[in-house]
Order: C-alpha cells, then structure tokens, then sequence
C-alpha cells in the first residue's frame, strides 16, 4: 500500500508540470466563453421588468414603431410570470439533452430558443407575442444552468473549480444589470434587438472554441477524443503529459474497469464515491474494456470460455 501511494503521489508531482499559467487561462479562457450563454440568461430574467415598465407607462411610444402596444393589469402580471414558470421546464428539459448531445452542443443549442425569443419580442404586436418571447427565453434559462455547472464540474481542476463555478451567477446579475442600463436610454424593441447579438456569439464561441468535456466522451466509448480534450483545457499540451490524470479521469468515469477500485481505499476516496465509481463500472457500456480485459487474463478467460462450451454441450 506504501508503494501505491508513493505512486499516487508521483501522478500529483506530473500533473504539477502543466498546472502553470497556461493551464489556468485555457480553463478560465474556456469558462468565460461558456458564460455569454449566462450573460444572455440575465437579459433574460430582466427584459419583463423593462418592458412591462414601458408599456405600463402613458408616454410609451412603441419603440418608434407606427403601433403602440399597451397591457391591463392581467396581461403584465402573466407576462411577468410565464418565463419563471417556463424555467424549470428548461432545466429538466437540459438533464436529458446533456447526456444525449453532450455538454458542449447543449450549451451551444441554448442560443436557439433564445435567439427566437428576442426576434419574436422585438416583433411583438400584442401581448400573445410577449408571451411567446417569455416561453422561448424561459426555455433557454433552465436549458443553459446545467451544462455549463457540469462542464466546470468535469472538465476544470479542482483549484479552479470553486472561482469558476461561481462565475455564472455574476454573469447573470452582469448581463440584468446591462439590460436595464440599456433600457434607461433606448426603447425597450432596441434592447430585444440588440440583445439578439448575444445568442449569435455565444453559439460561435461555444461552438469554435469550447472542447467536449473529457469525462462525457469517455461515457461514449471515445477515450481519443477524451483526452484531446483534457490536453487543450490543461494549456492545449500533448496528450502524453495528461496520461496519469487521464488514467484517474477513466477510473472516475468508469471507463476503465480492469482497474480493481478497492485498491484506493486507502489514498482518499471515502465509501459514498467508491461505491459510484463502483457502480460506474458496472452500468458503462464500454466494449473497449472488455476487450482490454481479455487480453490483461488471457488465461482466464480462456478456461472460460472453454467450460462455456463444455456446459453448452
């Protein structure tokens, strides 16, 4: 066990060599990409106060449209609730989109609702439109929280991953704030039309700039591309310098079953993660493993697969 744990510590002394500057800013680089989606988030959640303060108002103008809209009471108020409740609906939606798409083309799917959402609002002719807007830019809130907390979660190492979760609730409160400075000296259509630039560049962004999170491609049988990925967040170095934390990463996904867990008892890993990598290993479906665990036992696997035939017959 001595000698287990002095390895442990040699991987932690060969991870140090890209934990440097350039590791840092390809990571927060990437987080920072990521949270456009989050800026458009808090235009989002700040847009039915800007425009209900406008159409509320006797002097409102129709943002310099031939039409003036007005709304009665009833009309502000489910206006005001339709993109919270719209919301959560977004977020379970994400749950399932995530793990079918991945992180990465989630993230960038976000833009889609949202971008509609903006076009349709700054159209609106009557209050059904604004409540179209709001069920589109609903969607894209809960859509866009859950792949970007769980790429951090996978994909940046653990001295980071504290500042960089934290990101996207100041991204939001950044991308209200912007909303409502904008509001005070243009018309609330301008604001939606402006705003639709945001979900544009975060769709490129997401899409040019952002690698897949290593640890859903591993999920998906494509360790190649797993660490490719894991090489350009730790300062776009060679995949032979991420080989010992990327043999850690596959024992946490689950990738690499011939690996017997119980070993690492004893160098940090408490019972409830043991029992999940565990469970990992069972439920993966990985037919790369199996044959790794073939060729590690030929032996064994050659008595049975011989008793097999014997039984069968």
């Amino acid at each position: 066990m001595v000698e287990l744990q002095s390895s442990k510590l040699d991987a932690e002394n060969a991870k140090n060599e890209y934990n440097s500057f350039r590791s840092s800013l390809a990571q927060i680089g990437t987080i920072i990409v990521q949270n456009v989606i989050m800026l458009g988030f808090g235009m989002s959640l700040a847009i039915p106060t800007v425009v209900i303060g406008s159409l509320m108002t006797d002097d409102n103008d129709g943002g310099g449209r031939a039409d003036i809209m007005t709304l009665t009471e009833t009309e502000a108020s489910w206006y005001g609730s339709v993109l919270l409740v719209c919301h959560p609906m977004g977020g379970l939606l994400s749950g399932v989109l995530q793990e079918i798409v991945g992180r990465k083309w989630c993230m960038a799917l976000v833009s889609v609702p949202q971008l509609v959402g903006w076009y349709v609002l700054w159209r609106a002719g009557d209050a059904f439109d604004l409540y179209v807007s709001c069920v589109a830019l609903g969607l894209s809130m809960g859509l866009s929280e859950a792949p970007v907390l769980t790429y951090v979660g996978e994909a940046v190492e653990p001295r980071l991953r504290g500042p960089l979760s934290s990101m996207p609730t100041f991204t939001i409160m950044l991308g209200s704030f912007v909303s409502y400075l904008m509001s005070t000296v243009m018309p609330w259509r301008t604001v939606a039309m402006i705003n639709m630039a945001v979900p544009v560049v975060s769709f490129v962004a997401v899409v040019l700039l952002t690698p897949e999170s290593p640890v859903w491609l591993l999920s998906r049988n494509r360790p190649a591309e797993a660490k490719k990925s894991l090489a350009y967040l730790r300062g776009c170095v060679s995949t032979a310098d991420v080989e010992d934390e990327f043999s850690e990463l596959s024992i946490y996904a689950g990738f690499n079953k011939s690996v017997d867990i119980e070993q690492y008892v004893d160098c940090g890993i408490d019972q409830r993660r043991l029992s999940y990598v565990k469970y990992l290993q069972i439920n993966t479906n990985d037919t790369t493993n199996a044959e790794i665990d073939i060729l590690a036992n030929p032996k064994s696997n050659w008595f049975s697969g011989h008793a097999k035939k014997f039984l069968d017959t």
